[in-house]
């Protein structure tokens, strides 16, 4: 394991993204390679609720599971490790100001046509695909990527480089900036 000199951050490095851009894939890579923990904030609520995103999100609605998303996420960004968050944690301002003041923010980004080949047949797991067509997809990722460039540190795009190497980047730039 190659070390990447990560003693010296504190806090996490978290990656923000629209859904399919890569945040679990490129965070296990890279939190196997400088050897911190992973932590999906997605499956850390489902953890504490005992309960999958989309039974949230049909059975308490997706406020509820917004509430929730925040409060894991203060619990979170007091850890030193790879943060996967979900794809709508930037909805909230207060969420985009910890993000950014705690963290070392990567916004991992796709091209529409990218990111819908990598979602087709996830309707299931991701409730935000229920019922929406193509265009309002479209609009809801135009609107986020404002939120993700506003909290980002650095962005990179994920349409042609595989997560291996895309890991590698991110321990470079994280490690190379000073907090």
């Amino acid at each position: 394991m190659t070390d990447f000199g990560c003693d010296c951050i504190e806090g996490p490095i978290a990656l923000v993204g629209f859904m399919g851009s890569g945040k679990t894939t490129v965070g296990r890579r890279l939190a196997s390679q400088i050897a911190w923990p992973l932590v999906d904030l997605d499956a850390w609520i489902e953890s504490r609720l005992g309960a999958t995103v989309a039974e949230i999100f049909d059975r308490q609605g997706e406020e509820a599971f917004r509430r929730a998303e925040e409060e894991a996420l203060i619990e979170v960004l007091d850890q030193r490790c790879v943060l996967a968050t979900g794809g709508g944690v930037v909805e909230s301002a207060s969420n985009r100001r910890r993000l950014s003041e705690r963290a070392r923010v990567v916004w991992l980004d796709a091209r529409d046509p990218v990111l819908w080949r990598r979602l087709e047949g996830s309707e299931a797991t991701r409730p935000l695909l229920s019922g929406r067509d193509g265009e309002a997809l479209r609009a809801l990722h135009r609107r986020r990527r404002m939120l993700y460039a506003a909290v980002a540190h650095w962005r990179l795009e994920t349409d042609r480089e595989l997560p291996g190497p895309l890991a590698r980047r991110i321990a470079a730039m994280v490690t190379a900036s000073p907090s």
